[in-house]
């Protein structure tokens, strides 16, 4: 078994598989001069003895089936045939520039407020559209367009901008729509957004119109975000995938059960998006380097063409979001960001792929 995949055996049945019925945890026998296995992963097996994990572990182990846990991690075992070689070993200078505390600080508290303190958590209906939204939509086209922009620096430089420097919890505690405000004013506007999908001219102004109800359009950072949806959605693939993912969630969801939940993450004084952007790059350099980049791009156009990938992802997901476990599975993300074993779990990763212990 090759390094790269060595890693992803490793850390797809630790992580995911956590030792279920089935499925043997595979021992890794250490790098010369190189910390084992079991000595990078110490900080995750603390995480587990003490029961933090105990959601996902219940979950991966018990509740999804023995055949979805061998499909998924198939799937990982043909992704890693998808990678140039080189591709993992391009990654050992960027382990510790992707362990940003800001960023990963804003993502555990985004995760347990989806679980256990937003306003309306564990927000049953929105899990509910999402299990629908995975189980009715293809999402081909639109993994193609996610991998687009991850390519589109410019696009995301403006992004990170208005998302820390748009005042938009402000903006949205003052949202009014249909004379009603705040949270249901968010859902109302959504849902106006996945009707207009269905329109035979809808464009990338009628999103641009849509914000323009929240923000001022013409106050700094927006408009460079607005010429960025602009040029990115100009008619082509990248305007129909995203035309046909709105109408989706309008079949699936036609009450836009996401808005609430998504007022709450944009609002949230527990999330600090300033900091999180403050942990990436400063203007002039890549938000993210062309390392990082090329193996996300990689693994997602990888799923998107990978019909039998699609599958066996969604199955797991499927579980994972249901109403009974999903909240204790989200609750466990959390925290197993908020224990700092990531950075631990990147080094093993880059680790194993370049068998050098410099990191």
């Amino acid at each position: 078994m090759n390094a790269v995949t060595r890693v992803l055996a490793a850390l797809s049945f630790t992580v995911l598989a956590c030792g279920g019925d089935g499925v043997d945890a595979p021992r890794q026998e250490p790098l010369p001069d190189c910390p084992g296995v079991d000595e990078r992963l110490e900080g995750l097996y603390a995480l587990l003895d003490s029961g933090q994990l105990a959601h996902i572990q219940y979950t991966m182990s018990v509740v999804v089936p023995e055949d979805a846990r061998r499909d998924v991690v198939d799937t990982f075992m043909r992704l890693v045939r998808r990678f140039e070689p080189g591709a993992f070993e391009s990654l050992a200078g960027q382990v510790d520039a992707a362990d940003k505390p800001g960023l990963i600080d804003a993502l555990a508290a985004a995760l347990r407020l989806l679980a256990t303190e937003g306003a309306g958590a564990p927000y049953p209906d929105a899990l509910a559209a999402l299990r629908g939204t995975l189980a009715s939509c293809d999402g081909a086209d639109i993994l193609l367009v996610v991998a687009d922009v991850l390519e589109d620096d410019q696009l995301l430089r403006a992004l990170a901008d208005a998302l820390a420097e748009g005042g938009v919890p402000e903006a949205l505690a003052g949202l009014e729509v249909d004379q009603v405000q705040g949270r249901e004013a968010l859902r109302i506007l959504l849902r106006n957004l996945l009707v207009a999908a269905s329109s035979p001219d809808f464009d990338a102004r009628t999103l641009i119109d849509l914000l323009g109800f929240v923000v001022d359009l013409d106050a700094a950072p927006w408009p460079a975000l607005v010429d960025g949806v602009e040029r990115f959605l100009a008619p082509g693939p990248a305007l129909e995938a995203v035309q046909g993912l709105l109408m989706c969630f309008l079949a699936v969801d036609p009450e836009a059960s996401l808005g609430p939940p998504l007022f709450d993450l944009l609002t949230s004084d527990t999330i600090d998006l300033g900091a999180a952007v403050g942990s990436l790059p400063p203007a002039g350099e890549p938000i993210a380097a062309p390392e990082v980049v090329n193996v996300l791009t990689t693994a997602l156009r990888f799923v998107a063409e990978d019909a039998e990938a699609r599958r066996s992802l969604v199955a797991v997901l499927l579980v994972m979001l249901r109403e009974d476990v999903g909240p204790g599975v989200l609750a466990d993300a959390a925290g197993l960001l908020e224990a700092d074993v990531v950075g631990d779990l990147l080094r093993l990763m880059a680790t194993l792929a370049t068998r050098t212990c410099t990191l």
